[in-house]
């Protein structure tokens, strides 16, 4: 049997991009007829941008980013439907046996309800964590056995990944504007709402990507969003 492979990392690779800070002030200022600006100009006109919430100038930057995360994770990504994506297909390739197993450092009890969760840590969490952690070995084992079975029995890739659990790793490459990318993060960087914790570990580090390419952008829009950023 293949050998399995448990992990708990979310994956997020920078794979390419367009635009600049630049070209965020130089949209701005197309509209007065003159689209050259001052660098140190740039923040300011920015920080006004954004502030005015003057979002257009922002879509004219995108980036595309490489995920590895459990199928759960992917899920969720992808509701945001203003991204582009392009997955790993379980029907026209073989999955690999790598799955996702909760680390020590992850939340497990729900304090709240359904609707709020609110994820706490417990008293007894390192009981907990090894009986989760044996938990879902014992599934993934299972289901990858059966996985295998059915495929060396020559049955199609797109009935024999019906076993599989969600906690699989997939792949798959997002694309988006800077605009959207600043509401993915919005909505699943951890500073509001309840957002899940393995997609939280997945928003900042996208963070960290758009960080290091518009760092005057992302600044002022994490300054104004309660995230940091420059003063």
């Amino acid at each position: 049997m293949t050998e399995i492979t448990f992990r708990s990392d979310m994956r997020v690779d920078y794979v390419q991009h367009t635009g600049s800070d630049e070209m965020v002030a130089r949209a701005a200022r197309v509209s007065t007829g003159s689209d050259l600006i001052e660098n140190d100009k740039i923040k300011g006109l920015i920080r006004y941008l954004v502030r005015e919430r003057h979002t257009s100038t922002l879509e004219h930057c995108t980036v595309t980013v490489r995920v590895e995360a459990p199928i759960f994770v992917a899920r969720e990504w992808m509701r945001h439907r203003v991204q582009s994506f392009n997955e790993a297909s379980a029907r026209f390739s073989a999955m690999e046996p790598v799955f996702y197993v909760p680390d020590g450092n992850r939340p497990l009890v729900n304090a709240g309800s359904g609707a709020h969760p609110d994820l706490q840590h417990s008293d007894d969490d390192g009981q907990m964590w090894r009986g989760v952690n044996v938990a879902h070995q014992n599934v993934y084992w299972k289901a990858w056995a059966e996985y295998q079975w059915m495929r060396d029995a020559g049955i199609a890739n797109e009935v024999a990944r019906n076993v599989l659990p969600v906690g699989i790793y997939t792949q798959f490459y997002a694309t988006a504007n800077l605009n959207n990318w600043f509401k993915f993060l919005h909505l699943r960087d951890g500073n509001e709402g309840s957002p899940q914790y393995e997609i939280v570990e997945a928003a900042n580090k996208v963070a960290g990507i758009l960080e290091e390419l518009y760092p005057v952008t992302y600044g002022v829009w994490a300054e104004l969003n309660g995230r940091g950023g420059d003063d």
